[in-house]
């Protein structure tokens, strides 16, 4: 289980997180573990995602599932390709929708996973979220597993009641999203 995609925050996230690299492009690796970092920090002070993508482990590390489809361009989506292109192992920024779409909280915890790790390299981010207990728990080589919502709570800190409601308002979020998906279009 996992809350509603936001297109729009995995763009405006996405973005912020090259921009704060001074940059128009950045690795998609080091996108997405910076993206995954604050997530889960997202997740562990607010109980509520940036972005909402599914979680899952690779071999590189955890990632969000939809927003790495959409970075490798496996996914089309027109609102993404206005923002983004796809050159190699790089995603280029190819203009920025700024911040209006994510909280201040959510600003400042993209904010602080770019400025964490700005002067590390890609493979030493990496490594860094291998030691993830819920990405240790859930690899396999050679796989992409989910890694469950739950366990990204209790290794933050979450205690099991705290986990459930949490669980629980990404169903409510979800099912909410599934009834009245028609009439957003």
């Amino acid at each position: 289980m996992h809350f509603p995609f936001d297109i729009k925050k995995a763009i405006a996230a996405t973005a912020l997180l090259i921009t704060e690299h001074k940059s128009r492009h950045l690795k998609r690796l080091r996108l997405q573990k910076l993206l995954y970092i604050a997530e889960k920090e997202s997740l562990r002070l607010a109980g509520s995602p940036i972005v909402g993508d599914a979680l899952s482990a690779m071999k590189h590390g955890p990632v969000l599932s939809h927003t790495l489809n959409l970075m490798r361009g496996n996914e089309i989506d027109a609102e993404w390709s206005m923002y983004f292109a796809t050159k190699g192992h790089d995603l280029i920024l190819l203009q920025n929708p700024g911040v209006d779409e994510l909280s201040h909280f959510e600003v400042a915890t993209l904010k602080q996973a770019a400025r964490k790790h700005l002067t590390h390299t890609v493979w030493t981010i990496r490594d860094l979220t291998h030691e993830f207990p819920e990405w240790k728990s859930h690899y396999i080589e050679g796989t992409s597993r989910p890694i469950p919502l739950t366990d990204i709570l209790r290794e933050s800190g979450r205690s099991d009641d705290e986990a459930r409601e949490v669980v629980f308002r990404a169903e409510y979020e979800m099912a909410f999203k599934k009834k009245f998906a028609h009439t957003s279009k």
